[in-house]
């Protein structure tokens, strides 16, 4: 989700009507970690958890399915990007991390990734990679 939102803030469909026009929505940098960039790529249980939080399958709504993929909303000028990626996640495959930073890389926009040794999917709740998944966070954060 911080993916999609940071590289839709210009949408104005997406702005909402919040009261806060006068405030602009634009993200300084973006800290993915797991990300499922293209989600019609995702496995069956993948899908079915997507469907459920899209109200709709890739079926029924293959334009809803795209717009929700971050992979199909890089644009040259996008905010600088740190995805952090199980190297064995099952749940998001890291396949998904790497082809996103090629395509950022190529439309010209920072991207950094990194892939975290031997962990959950959820790498960044727990211990031992909680430190290291908020210290690099951190740093990214703090070079922007």
């Amino acid at each position: 989700m911080a993916l999609l939102a940071g590289l839709t803030t210009n949408d104005r469909e997406l702005e909402g009507t919040g009261g806060n026009s006068d405030v602009s929505s634009r993200v300084q940098a973006i800290v993915a970690m797991a990300a499922p960039t293209d989600i019609s790529r995702l496995d069956a249980g993948g899908k079915r958890t997507v469907a459920r939080f899209l109200n709709a399958t890739p079926a029924q709504n293959p334009k809803l399915w795209a717009r929700a993929s971050p992979v199909n909303q890089i644009r040259a000028g996008g905010p600088p990007v740190l995805l952090m990626h199980s190297n064995s996640d099952e749940a998001v495959l890291p396949e998904q991390s790497a082809g996103f930073a090629e395509l950022y890389r190529k439309a010209g926009a920072k991207v950094e990734l990194v892939y975290i040794e031997h962990a959950h999917h959820a790498f960044w709740n727990y211990r031992p990679w909680f430190d290291e998944a908020m210290d690099r966070a951190a740093a990214f954060c703090s070079a922007m």
